[in-house]
């Protein structure tokens, strides 16, 4: 479960989806946390690994680069000549845009990343 600092409103606390046969594409790995904001994929993940190898890991540690990067394109596609990409501009967008899942909201939170379109 996400204590503080992780369940606090200025913090995004993640869950970690693994691929289901369902009708919605995602199940909660077992191993995730509650209490979250967003959910992203987290089981059976690619990464790079040492010497230039890659590895297949499972962990809300492979769910939360997700979320990162959605939340860097997010600031990316915020910006204006001129003035400051805000945090919570970005978290904002993020929130309005999730893929909601058939799930517990303790589980999945508002839902799915999603990366905005070009």
């Amino acid at each position: 479960a996400a204590g503080p600092p992780g369940a606090t409103e200025a913090f995004l606390s993640v869950a970690a989806l693994g691929y289901s046969a369902h009708s919605s594409g995602f199940e909660v790995a077992s191993f995730s946390n509650t209490g979250v904001r967003f959910a992203a994929p987290g089981v059976g993940i690619r990464s790079a690994w040492l010497e230039r190898a890659w590895r297949v890991m499972s962990g809300t540690s492979m769910a939360t680069p997700h979320v990162a990067g959605v939340a860097a394109l997010w600031a990316h596609k915020l910006r204006r000549p001129g003035k400051p990409v805000l945090g919570l501009d970005v978290i904002r967008r993020m929130e309005a845009t999730v893929r909601e899942l058939p799930h517990d909201p303790q589980d999945v939170g508002l839902g799915l990343v999603r990366a905005p379109e070009r």
